[in-house]
């Protein structure tokens, strides 16, 4: 789970199969003074494929070595 900050209390919920904006958390998130507002996700295409273009390694067949 992912707290987004805002002051209504909304939070992302994570799972195996994809994530979930919820309007309040079900669970009660510690913030300090320096907890700032974050974006909501947003559902754009192949997220992953777009990461691992930012990553510095090989294909997702590749065998380490």
């Amino acid at each position: 789970m992912v707290d987004l900050g805002s002051t209504d209390g909304r939070a992302v919920v994570v799972t195996a199969t994809g994530w979930n904006i919820v309007g309040r958390a079900p669970v009660l998130f510690r913030r300090s003074g320096a907890t700032a507002p974050m974006p909501p996700p947003v559902l754009d295409g192949d997220g992953l494929a777009k990461l691992h273009a930012l990553l510095n390694m090989e294909g997702p067949d590749a065998v380490g070595g």
